[in-house]
């Protein structure tokens, strides 16, 4: 059975496409690709199948030799196309490496030769440098990277080789899972790391693939590959969108996908600084147990004309190098601070329309979060529906939300929350966000510690909450103007509870 991508390319043949030219890193996964292609299409009618490489000449489709003056001679390669008489699928490998004036000629009138002998030329290299003389007539495809069903059988047969029985059930799907966006070599060298490592595949393989792409990423040396420490558990509060996050998740799994779910593309967290947008952000990550990279476009601007803007693709292409990954877009409204200035030159306006065409066209499974405080300074291009799957508003946490935020607190400092007044303690902090009833509990930490180390109790903490003017009252009417632009644009993030913006 052959793939989609298969499917496309002998539409493309037997519509008599003169040039097909295969972007790839994986030279043996297209020949076998073609291979297949090649024999679909001889069902039909006879048809033959030569791959021409420099260090190995023209050879058939069983591997024998052609024509040894062809090795190292593309010139004498393309001239076999001219002489042939058979009616065959012409492959060359790294052609990208061999064009000069006189080779451009030659694919050119290689090309009108094979569009009426019923041939076809098929280049076959890492990179799609088409020389302009050949743009018109060429056809150019990507070659995907395996899919979680090719990921899960090569668990498969890296286990049988190494004489393994194959990992069965939830710890298939996350290892598929994780390998997702690897060549089908990064994989099985991957694999065989973390048995060399571990003695087996188990769900603690996943760190050795997350391991790899962190190498991908910081080769390009763009984004920011983070590693969040804890999920959805040490985020308090937020229980809506803690849910629409687990119901996404099961798009990321192989199941998933074959029950048709569609990756979820993104979301946009607007509301009020310091209430849990970036950590939930981080925590996403860590729940779906994929990468996390940020993107700081204050690091992709350039000096040269044009550079800040291949950064930004380059950063781009990196990112869906590795999914499935989660990619972190934070204070989304000073990303794109200088679009429509005076002094801009343009540079803002163009990686703003590079970034929305991505946003727009990406296929493969990378979920933005991007965070705002102030979501009014965003053009209205970016919010439209189909670029972002929702628009989250985070607000003051209430009462209910308070208690379990300073729960997460005071757990992650070693404290037993059943020893405090939870309700006392959300009652005190109406009004606060969740950094500045953190910032609380730090604060009677050390009033405790100060006096001779005795046991933290909720009288330090709401002695450390009243030396602090709450955001709710600096900015009173900042929030409000949030809430009410919320109210009709974006979906609420928790639970509605009365009574979230008053201080105490």
């Amino acid at each position: 059975m052959i793939s989609q991508l298969e499917s496309l390319i002998e539409v493309h043949l037997r519509a008599r496409f003169p040039l097909i030219w295969l972007q790839t890193h994986e030279e043996e996964r297209a020949l076998a690709s073609l291979l297949r292609v090649r024999d679909a299409i001889a069902q039909k009618k006879d048809i033959g199948l030569y791959v021409w490489s420099a260090t190995r000449g023209l050879r058939d489709r069983d591997d024998r030799e052609v024509a040894p003056q062809t090795a190292g001679d593309p010139i004498m390669a393309l001239e076999h196309v001219f002489q042939s008489e058979a009616e065959a699928i012409y492959v060359f490998l790294d052609m990208h490496r061999h064009f000069t004036p006189v080779i451009e000629r030659l694919v050119r009138d290689a090309v009108w030769k094979v569009r009426h002998t019923r041939k076809s030329l098929v280049f076959v290299g890492a990179q799609a440098t088409v020389p302009e003389d050949l743009s018109a007539d060429a056809t150019l495809l990507f070659y995907p990277t395996p899919g979680a069903d090719e990921m899960e059988h090569l668990v498969n047969t890296v286990s049988a080789a190494e004489g393994l029985p194959a990992p069965e059930g939830r710890t298939k799907d996350r290892l598929a899972r994780a390998l997702l966006g690897l060549t089908r070599r990064e994989a099985e060298r991957v694999l065989r790391r973390a048995i060399a490592n571990r003695g087996t595949l188990d769900a603690g393989c996943a760190d050795e693939v997350l391991a790899e792409k962190e190498q991908l990423v910081r080769k390009e040396g763009i984004l920011e590959f983070c590693r969040p420490g804890m999920g959805f558990a040490g985020v308090g509060g937020l229980e809506p969108l803690k849910k629409w996050f687990t119901q996404r998740r099961q798009a990321f799994d192989p199941a998933g996908q074959r029950f048709g779910l569609r990756p979820p593309r993104g979301v946009v967290l607007a509301g009020v600084p310091g209430c849990g947008k970036s950590l939930t952000a981080k925590a996403l990550a860590a729940d779906w147990e994929v990468p996390l990279l940020h993107l700081d476009l204050g690091r992709v601007y350039g000096s040269l004309l044009g550079e800040s803007e291949d950064r930004l693709r380059r950063a781009l292409a990196t990112a869906e190098a590795v999914s499935p990954c989660v990619l972190w877009l934070d204070e989304l409204e000073k990303a794109f601070s200088g679009l429509g200035n005076a002094r801009d030159n343009g540079v803002a306006r163009r990686l703003f329309g590079t970034f929305l065409t991505w946003l727009e066209d990406r296929a493969a499974p990378v979920f933005v979060a991007a965070t705002a405080n102030d979501i009014g300074r965003l053009p209205p291009e970016f919010l439209r529906k189909g670029r972002f799957d929702e628009i989250f508003f985070v607000g003051l946490p209430g009462q209910s939300e308070r208690e379990s935020i300073f729960k997460v607190h005071l757990a992650k400092r070693g404290r037993d929350p059943a020893n405090f007044d939870l309700a006392a303690l959300a009652r005190a902090s109406g009004g606060y966000s969740g950094a500045e009833i953190e910032a609380a509990v730090v604060d009677g930490l050390y009033r405790a510690f100060e006096d001779d180390a005795r046991p933290l109790a909720g009288a330090d903490i709401c002695a450390a909450l009243k030396t602090v003017v709450p955001l709710s009252k600096l900015r009173a009417g900042d929030i409000a103007r949030m809430e009410a632009w919320a109210a009709a644009n974006a979906r609420p993030a928790q639970l509605r509870e009365p009574s979230r913006v008053t201080a105490a």
